[in-house]
């Protein structure tokens, strides 16, 4: 239901004034508790007068949700602001229209709320006349509060004590609907209750249920109540949109990292700020529901090894066929190298914005480059306009054509996934051969050294790449190596060459680290970061990682052995004696 309609239906609920339940369900985090509140805040209902709110997070008994009830009482005026010592007051006086005319009728009072909620016993339990008064009175005063002319909300129902018992929860909502003539709304987590005592309760005790499942739209105005740049709004709402994302949670913790990347892309071109928003709000939707929702969003995983094109590989079991969709609907390409910084601040709530800044900076040069190169944009884009069978094969001609025109200025990534969709067209499976070598001889030195450092999967451009060999080609320093990964360049040639380094080249690089262009600082907090960096999908990366670290690790200790100076700078991030 939207959130136009619930909020009509409870408006007229509660102006009818009369005893009863209204049951609003709805899964955690679509914004139950922010609507109810926004609506007793915004609207003044026929005749009514009093107003009580109640978490039951950890309430335990029925007695405790009775003196929650008691104490939460507010004028239906100030339901928006908590309970104070003026409104408890008045609500003392309003449970009996109690007068104090002597002494010993204001000590009556006084032990009366000793009786009801035990908040003044240290104060006068030692006074005899209030022990008097207190022995022979049983009635708790929060028990004699009138409920005719309140409204009452008891949320995150779903959420009580282990030790309070449903059975008894909804047993005294029926009690404060028929015997109180309370009028009551319960929010709650239907899902997460114990179905058989929902559902024998329901039937008795409650009058209207409603399913408050906000479209993705209103949910991501509720979250992002403050306006953001209209390229940046446009772009994240059409995103959750797609997405199908209306948990107000999840929408609000990507409106915190939006917060801090987007002054990262003031200046930068569309293209440029779909890649990397874009990229944000698939990782925030996979990091929060991946675990709670298996089936239909997959995990970080699995989202960082696959291309577009890898989309249409055979799968048998259908596995993984949901877990594509959601990716075709986040109009995924690839996970590209900003795709692990992203991760590392949507599950940290910080991102590095000198990290972020540095591959903005890279998708900005890419997005312009790839502006210049017409003929091949404009292939991709006749791929994916209309599904025309009779235009396929031209379609991919178009593509492979654009590629070897273009092959200099074409991500390697995609010359992999290109090989993939040719494998979709008998006519073109035959060809794929010749489509690499032309491609291989039209890209220089430097670009088929970097070639034979990537992983493909595709095995025909896997095996040309591997029998690429380049003669007086000198082979990279250990030292400029270590250096690339102490800048955050964390690629597969730089992992490679530095996992034959020895614990001296380490030594000799924080010996002279002038040589790479880079901080000292800098460099060793970054390898040291290595420590804690993950690649389940690929154990051996993962030892590379570790490998790093712990060279890192001995390098340091061995130049704080060496100088007081050098020590007490090192131990500000690696403590001497320290194992991981």
């Amino acid at each position: 239901m939207s959130a136009q309609f619930v909020r009509e239906q409870l408006r007229q609920y509660a102006n009818k004034k009369q005893p009863g339940v209204f049951a609003l369900v709805g899964e955690w985090g679509v914004g139950k508790t922010h609507l109810w509140n926004e609506l007793i805040s915004s609207e003044t209902f026929a005749g009514r007068s009093k107003y009580s709110y109640v978490s039951l997070f950890g309430i335990d008994s029925v007695t405790a949700i009775e003196k929650e009830l008691f104490i939460n009482h507010v004028p239906l005026s100030k339901a928006s602001k908590p309970a104070d010592l003026n409104t408890f007051m008045n609500l003392l006086k309003d449970t009996r229209g109690f007068k104090a005319t002597s002494v010993e009728k204001g000590y009556k009072y006084l032990a009366w709320v000793y009786e009801g909620l035990g908040w003044i016993s240290h104060v006068f339990g030692r006074v005899p006349i209030i022990s008097k008064y207190v022995a022979g009175f049983d009635i708790p005063l929060y028990k004699l509060l009138p409920h005719n002319d309140t409204l009452i909300c008891f949320d995150d129902i779903e959420r009580h004590s282990s030790a309070l018992e449903l059975e008894d929860f909804f047993g005294y909502v029926e009690k404060l609907k028929t015997s109180k003539s309370a009028q009551i709304v319960l929010l709650l987590n239907r899902d997460q209750l114990k179905c058989d005592v929902y559902r024998k309760y329901k039937e008795k005790v409650i009058d209207y249920e409603l399913l408050y499942a906000p479209l993705p739209d209103e949910a991501f105005d509720i979250a992002f109540s403050e306006h953001l740049p209209d390229a940046s709004n446009g772009i994240l709402k059409d995103q959750c949109s797609s997405l199908k994302i209306n948990n107000i949670r999840i929408l609000m913790q990507i409106a915190r990292s939006a917060e801090q990347i987007l002054p990262l892309l003031e200046g930068k071109l569309p293209e440029t700020y779909l890649d990397v928003l874009n990229k944000l709000v698939l990782i925030h939707l996979c990091d929060a529901c991946s675990t709670s929702m298996p089936e239909t969003i997959p995990p970080l995983d699995y989202v960082s090894t696959h291309t577009v094109y890898q989309f249409f590989d055979d799968d048998p079991e259908k596995k993984y066929e949901k877990w594509r969709n959601t990716l075709i609907a986040a109009s995924f390409e690839n996970a590209g190298d900003i795709f692990e910084p992203l991760v590392n601040g949507v599950t940290s709530g910080i991102h590095d914005c000198e990290v972020l800044s540095k591959h903005i900076t890279k998708i900005e040069q890419s997005s312009r480059l790839n502006q210049n190169i017409t003929s091949y944009n404009q292939a991709n884009t006749d791929l994916w306009t209309g599904f025309t069978p009779a235009n396929d094969a031209s379609k991919l001609q178009r593509l492979t054509d654009a590629t070897i025109e273009h092959a200099e200025n074409i991500p390697p990534h995609e010359i992999d996934d290109i090989c993939f969709l040719m494998d979709q067209l008998p006519e073109f499976c035959s060809r794929i051969q010749e489509f690499v070598r032309n491609y291989l001889d039209k890209v220089n030195i430097v670009t088929k050294k970097s070639l034979s450092n990537r992983t493909f999967k595709h095995p025909v451009l896997q095996e040309f790449v591997s029998k690429l060999a380049f003669e007086d080609v000198p082979i990279m320093p250990f030292k400029y190596a270590i250096g690339m990964l102490a800048q955050g360049k964390a690629d597969n040639q730089y992992l490679k060459r530095v996992s034959v380094a020895t614990e001296d080249d380490f030594y000799d690089f924080f010996k002279d680290p002038e040589n790479s262009k880079i901080y000292l600082k800098e460099s060793i907090q970054c390898l040291l970061a290595y420590g804690s960096k993950k690649a389940s999908a690929n154990l051996s990366l993962e030892n590379i990682y570790l490998d790093i670290y712990t060279k890192t690790c001995n390098a340091l200790r061995r130049h704080a052995k060496e100088s007081d100076l050098s020590r007490f700078l090192i131990e500000k991030y690696l403590p001497i004696g320290h194992e991981k």
